[in-house]
């Protein structure tokens, strides 16, 4: 009776253990690929919110470095609520306030969290993978969703350059 209950023991603890490390590589695997540049489709996205945006620099991407995000600038059209002190910023000094950082905050869904304060696109995300076919090639797309935004976003082409593995399952 003893070796049953150690035997049970030891086969509980491995599969415990292999579904641990199964989780892992699935959450590495989504960390994987949202690293880099992603190039916000501002035709296909929508923010709704109750400020109009304004995006003082045209094609500015999201970066995802590490643990590390730089979203792009965005100027709220006709802010009454604003002081001197942010109306006086530079676009320089604006670039800093969209720095901060992301993590995984879900594998089932797959879901992240953008942390910038006071920028409109920190909060928590779901994420899809989609890959789809036009102008005779493939595009490797992220879509971010939460209740006031839709972001559809491409991968740069060059973050797949020696990097075959991300593109395995792109939509798993």
């Amino acid at each position: 009776m003893k070796k049953v209950v150690i035997l049970i023991f030891v086969i509980a603890a491995i599969v415990a253990l292999l579904l641990m490390g199964n989780n892992h590589r699935q959450e590495q695997r989504l960390y994987n690929k949202m690293q880099g540049y992603l190039n916000v489709d501002w035709q296909n996205s929508a923010l709704e919110r109750n400020s109009d945006y304004s995006f003082p620099l045209d094609l500015q991407p999201i970066n995802i470095e590490g643990e590390s995000i730089s979203l792009p600038l965005i100027m709220i059209k006709n802010d009454t609520t604003t002081n001197d002190t942010t109306h006086n910023k530079t676009i320089k000094d604006r670039e800093l306030d969209c720095v901060g950082s992301w993590q995984i905050i879900s594998r089932q869904p797959d879901s992240i969290q953008i942390l910038v304060p006071g920028h409109p696109f920190s909060g928590k995300y779901e994420v899809a993978f989609k890959k789809e076919y036009f102008s005779n090639q493939y595009h490797f797309l992220i879509c971010l969703k939460n209740d006031s935004t839709n972001l559809i976003c491409e991968k740069n082409e060059s973050f797949f350059s020696g990097r075959p593995k991300v593109l395995e399952n792109w939509e798993n």
